[in-house]
């Protein structure tokens, strides 16, 4: 592999910003503009070359270069600092109302199912768990880099499978919060970094596995977030990408309605803003031909699966939706129908594998 493997041994107190959390300490980083060296600061990292600092912001590297949509980078470290400040004192349904009550784009709505869906997130974590490492049991290990770690369901659920996990996300308002999942289960947190999908601060080759779950469908530019993607991913590494369907014949989740990916984008925001009162903008879902042609811009190989619903979850819902998902499951076994059912499933699991190699010169300024 062409970069040094940095462990807890390798790096010092003097190596990172006296002021971001204890997990990060055996993180190296690049600048993610020019993929360059960092220089350590008190409170920040700084590239020389692009004369550009990155914070630490409550104890978390702030590596973004642009902010999320709902939020520009004053706000959202102002947020992030309200949560740090209770997030020792809330358990996780609290932080949650807490987080979604001052949200000012958000509808009363689609709040609670939201909180409904991250409490419930652990059922649905622990199958994408089973996906990145099948028998833990007979093989421990690896270096696992989820990318939209959210609320940190996955990387919880994958405590003790891993030798080592990252979590980074753009929104450090949510990377705060995640701390409360682990605090509640009584296990140490992850490293978490707060940073762009199409801009990452690691080194090429960093990490064996990665996820990207419920994310792709969100990113500025899915196409660069890929083949970052495949950058940080040596050459045996493995991805697994779970995206929304755009023309899935169940309800999209971000907006609980049925039908939005059938219209062109421009109709879809207004629909949504019309239904929900709610923003649409920011999310741009694929068909299976879209993600398929995307995908392998950046992996040599890839495998498009219909996702299915972890067992533990489909005991809490209601008789008619383990109905619907028995139907569902054996129609799968069935190839003529599994097409059909492909091009009209709620969502994917894509599997990726052989990472291409970009040269370095595509690395520019945003």
């Amino acid at each position: 592999m062409g970069h040094r493997r940095v462990g807890r041994q390798a790096l010092n107190d003097a190596s990172q910003p006296a002021a971001v959390f204890e997990p990060t300490r055996t993180l190296e980083f690049v600048c993610p503009i020019c993929q360059g060296p960092l220089q350590v600061q008190h409170a920040a990292y700084r590239c020389i070359a692009c004369d550009r600092d990155y914070p630490v912001v409550c104890g978390i590297p702030d590596f973004r270069l642009f902010a999320d949509p709902y939020l520009d980078l004053q706000r959202d470290r102002e947020r992030s600092r309200l949560i740090a400040d209770v997030v020792e004192h809330l358990a996780l349904p609290e932080l949650l109302e807490y987080y979604w009550r001052r949200s000012e784009v958000t509808p009363p709505h689609l709040q609670r199912k939201f909180i409904e869906s991250a409490l419930r997130a652990g059922d649905r974590a622990r199958r994408f768990v089973r996906l990145l490492h099948p028998d833990p049991e007979r093989a421990r290990g690896g270096r696992l880099l989820e990318i939209g770690s959210g609320t940190g369901n996955l990387l919880c659920e994958a405590t003790g499978i891993f030798d080592e996990m990252v979590g980074v996300d753009i929104a450090m308002r949510w990377l705060q919060l995640s701390r409360r999942r682990f605090i509640d289960r009584g296990i140490p947190t992850p490293a978490l970094v707060c940073c762009n999908a199409e801009h990452l601060p690691f080194p090429p080759q960093r990490f064996d596995l990665a996820a990207m779950v419920s994310t792709l469908e969100f990113v500025r530019d899915p196409g660069r977030a890929l083949r970052e993607l495949a950058r940080v991913l040596d050459d045996s590494g493995r991805a697994l990408v779970n995206t929304v369907n755009r023309f899935s014949l169940a309800t999209i989740p971000y907006a609980d309605l049925w039908g939005v990916g059938y219209l062109p984008h421009s109709l879809q925001v207004r629909y949504v803003r019309w239904r929900r009162d709610s923003p649409f903008e920011s999310v741009h879902m694929f068909s299976r031909s879209q993600i398929a042609a995307a995908v392998s811009e950046a992996f040599e190989r890839f495998r498009i699966e219909l996702a299915d619903i972890d067992d533990a979850a489909l005991a809490n819902l209601p008789a008619r939706v383990r109905a619907g998902v028995a139907v569902y499951r054996a129609a799968k076994s069935v190839p003529i129908v599994r097409d059909l059912l492909s091009r009209v499933t709620p969502e994917w699991d894509v599997e990726l594998r052989g990472p291409k190699r970009t040269p370095k010169p595509g690395v520019g300024r945003p």
